[in-house]
């Protein structure tokens, strides 16, 4: 919007403002996310985010994390469907 010479300061700041609005519920959302990690994960799980999140950044951290566990899920789950070799 600050390229275009026809935008007026107040749609610019009105803009600013939604933009600032949504920032602050994902960042809700990512606590209550948190939360909700610290009830399921166990205590090695928590310590691997933590880890992660110093290395990629907390939202790609959680993203690898919240997949690995699918993926150990579905391991676990396959390993209990065929008695594979696990």
């Amino acid at each position: 919007m600050y390229a275009d010479p026809n935008a007026s300061d107040t749609a610019i700041l009105a803009k600013q403002k939604e933009v600032d609005t949504l920032k602050q519920k994902m960042q809700a959302k990512m606590v209550q996310l948190r939360l909700e990690q610290r009830k399921i994960f166990t205590p090695e799980q928590l310590t691997k985010l933590g880890e992660a999140a110093q290395k990629f950044g907390n939202e790609e951290a959680t993203v690898k994390v919240w997949r690995q566990r699918v993926l150990d899920l579905e391991h676990a789950e396959e390993c209990n469907t065929y008695r594979s070799h696990c």
